[in-house]
Formats: structure tokens, C-alpha cells, sequence
């Protein structure tokens, strides 16, 4: 008898040591996934940066003229101000020389 109560005994604590392991197991794995999208997130984010980046030095190697070259620098400013902030979820409405951009823009 007394054997039989220490194996029930037994059994009831692997079960508990097993469920608590479960259980942290599981919300190590969902911060996990979460630091992954967050740093996805932040990637893809660059990356359209990157890209708005090589866009503009494309154009600005086609114009000649410097006063256009000024031109077109101050616009690729605004624009990869305006995309870094959405990307990373901190865009706001701002005024700047007639620029009138709302928050729901989206940078291409």
C-alpha cells in the first residue's frame, strides 16, 4: 500500500514538474516570435529605406544642374524622414515649405 501511495506520489510531481516546464517553454517560445516580428519589423522598415536611398542617388546622377541637385536632395530628406517614421509607427502630421503630409502616408 504504502508503495503504491509513493508512485501515485511520484507520478503527481513528474506531471506538475512537467506542465510548469510546458508552460515556461511556451512563453519563451511566444517572446521569441515576438522579438522575431518586431525585428522583421524594423528590417523590412530599413530596407525600404535602403531602397528610397538608391532611388534617389539614381536620379540625382542623372540631373547636371546643382541647383536641381539641391532641389532634389532636400525632397529625398523629407521623404526618407517621413518613411523611417512610419516604418517605425512614430509619423505625424508635419508642415514643413508647404509639405503637407498626414500620418496615414505611406512612403513607396
Amino acid at each position: 500500500m504504502l508503495t503504491s501511495l509513493l508512485r501515485v506520489h511520484c507520478v503527481r510531481k513528474r506531471r506538475k514538474v512537467l506542465t510548469t516546464t510546458l508552460t515556461r517553454i511556451a512563453g519563451e517560445f511566444e517572446a521569441t516570435i515576438a522579438n522575431v516580428s518586431n525585428n522583421i519589423t524594423l528590417i523590412s522598415a530599413r530596407l525600404r529605406n535602403l531602397s528610397l536611398i538608391l532611388r534617389i542617388e539614381v536620379s540625382l546622377l542623372r540631373i547636371r544642374n546643382t541647383g536641381q541637385v539641391n532641389k532634389s536632395l532636400k525632397h529625398g530628406v523629407r521623404l526618407l524622414r517621413l518613411s523611417s517614421n512610419t516604418a517605425t509607427g512614430n509619423a505625424g502630421n508635419f508642415n514643413q515649405k508647404g509639405w503637407k503630409l498626414n500620418s496615414h502616408y505611406v512612403a513607396p
